[in-house]
């Protein structure tokens, strides 16, 4: 039986890890992580379940206080899971041991038990363990009272508040406590998350902020020039293309450009195609405006494999061998592109803009959250948030059941 639930245990932890990478890749969609990693994870944390509260003190607690992350986030899952309430309550009893460095293990967790209601995690948000609870929240994109967030203490809990509020249909009060204390926190998610509640107040400094990093390489470059991309006119989105010369700021212009979605920039993409280094990213980018299937393209040009390992004691045993999203995409011909697009240009009106071939809608922009690629339906929630006023939040790292029901599906 113990070789069994270890088994499980080992396969629930390799999938807190893959379901995280696939949540943000450029191949998998929604669908694809609800019936393939996720489901896998849920299956094996029911693994553990089975064998009750026996392996709680045993196995799971001491897993979610010593960690590693994937081992305190699937056995915490398991504890949130447990039929017993008094067991799945053991987790909040032991939130004052939790480690500052498994925190996020223990927000996934609890975020994505969902025997946990919302107002179960809401009513901790003033208390002992409030960043766990507003990080679980945020983590959900659950629906606060507003007036219950301005007790929070944006120095206490910036990350967890500032993430919590974008989640919200944002109001000026709000954006004033964060963006101004925010702005240049050393979190970057933290700063974006500020600076996007800014920006759907009309707040003309955050707009200012927006204008300065799609100038310059700088740490919210990447998500200026993509809500520029998103906002902006075409003559905004020409500026954005006229940067590509700057090595700095090239590879996140060409992502920003793919969802700019106007014609006129895509001999700009097709500019890119030869470097190397960009032209994944480049074709990925082109296919989105015009619905060529890159599929038929790729593996055209394939990366080299090294010719072999360097020597053990050269290599760098403490590299971070997480997975560059862009290196699950395999570079595409750039003849075939070229190709397409003298065959097709007429077919595409400037100044229109364009996801996949068609003229981009509302009803489009929602589709796209549910069937683009995992980090690229990020983008399309947060065009879908902007456009809304705020009034429809879909929490894109959240289970894809709450996922749906956010999207009203």
């Amino acid at each position: 039986m113990t070789s069994i639930l270890e088994e499980h245990f080992d396969e629930a932890q390799f999938l807190v890890t893959r379901l995280g990478r696939a949540l943000d890749s450029p191949l998998y969609t929604l669908d694809e992580v609800a019936e393939g990693d996720e489901e896998r994870l849920l299956a094996h944390v029911d693994g553990l379940v089975v064998a009750g509260p026996s392996i709680v003190e045993t196995m799971l607690i001491p897993a979610m206080l010593e960690g590693p992350a994937p081992a305190a986030t699937a056995a915490a899952m398991a504890v949130l899971s447990a039929d017993e309430p008094p067991v799945r309550e053991k987790f909040f009893e032991h939130a004052a041991e939790m480690p500052e460095e498994l925190s996020s293990g223990w927000v996934e967790a609890l975020a994505r038990s969902e025997l946990i209601p919302d107002a179960r995690i809401l009513a901790g948000i003033h208390g002992p363990h409030a960043k766990l609870c507003l990080g679980a929240l945020a983590f959900r994109g659950a629906t606060v009272d507003p007036n219950l967030l301005d007790a929070v203490d944006v120095a206490e809990a910036p990350g967890e508040l500032s993430a919590l509020l974008r989640a919200q249909r944002a109001q000026k009060r709000q954006a004033a406590r964060v963006w101004p204390v925010l702005e240049h926190h050393p979190v970057l998610a933290v700063a974006e998350h500020a600076l996007e509640v800014a920006l759907l107040t009309d707040d003309r400094s955050a707009w200012g902020a927006v204008q300065r990093a799609c100038r310059a390489a700088e740490p919210l470059t990447p998500r200026a020039l993509q809500i520029v991309a998103a906002l902006g006119r075409p003559e905004d989105v020409r500026a954005l293309a006229s940067g590509l010369e700057d090595p700095a700021r090239r590879r996140d212009i060409v992502f920003a450009l793919g969802f700019a979605g106007f014609p006129e920039i895509v001999s700009a993409l097709l500019g890119c195609l030869d470097d190397d280094a960009i032209n994944p990213v480049a074709a990925e980018a082109y296919a989105a405006i015009t619905g060529f299937d890159a599929a038929r393209a790729r593996a055209v040009v394939r990366r080299p494999d090294p010719e072999s390992l360097p020597p053990l004691e050269e290599d760098d045993l403490d590299a971070d061998l997480g997975l560059d999203p862009d290196a699950e995409l395999e570079a595409v011909d750039p003849a075939i592109l070229r190709r397409h697009w003298s065959e097709h240009r007429g077919q595409f009106t400037q100044g229109q803009r364009y996801l996949r071939g068609q003229a981009l809608t509302p009803e489009l922009v929602a589709e796209a959250v549910v069937q683009e690629p995992t980090r690229r339906r990020a983008f399309w929630a947060r065009e879908l948030w902007f456009r809304t006023g705020g009034r429809t939040h879909v929490a894109v790292r959240a289970g894809t059941a709450r996922q749906r029901r956010q999207m009203g599906r």
